[in-house]
């Protein structure tokens, strides 16, 4: 059977509650938040900055350091890397097209290499039934980022 070749998977949340999903996939983008860290900063990689700025924004320290981290990953994520949501009762997934963070009107965001798909490598959808029980769980997760371990 082919597989798909990847370095690592992560699976991201498009937003609180999900308000960037449908956004994020039909017009090819990986959304993200953090709206008072500049795209300047972000591509820079000024993480003490960053880490400044969240730390004054954030009241708890372990939130400070997963958002920097976060960040970070994504940020620093290569092309050989998966990152994958949940939608409309699929798992869609997707790779980075390049490391540049830009913003629009809606949020800032990474451009993703071809499009997002919620299909295996023989155009079968991912439905939530299809995948394994510890893949669809991952949904629940309650942080922005988080490395897929069921691969």
């Amino acid at each position: 059977m082919r597989q798909i070749e990847f370095r690592n998977a992560y699976y991201i949340k498009l937003g609180r509650n999900g308000k960037w999903e449908e956004s994020s996939i039909t017009e090819g983008k990986l959304r993200i938040g953090w709206s008072h860290q500049s795209t300047s900063d972000i591509n820079q990689g000024r993480w003490d900055l960053i880490r400044e700025q969240l730390a004054a924004e954030l009241t708890h320290k372990g939130m400070v350091t997963r958002d920097t981290n976060a960040l970070r990953l994504i940020r620093e994520s290569k092309k050989e890397d998966i990152w994958i949501t949940f939608y409309s009762s699929r798992l869609w997934w997707c790779r980075i097209g390049n490391n540049k963070v830009y913003k629009d009107k809606v949020s800032k965001y990474l451009k993703v290499s071809n499009a997002w798909s919620d299909c295996d490598i023989h155009g079968t959808p991912l439905t939530i039934s299809r995948i394994s029980g510890r893949l669809a769980k991952i949904q629940g997760f309650r942080g922005t980022v988080c490395q897929v371990r069921e691969k």
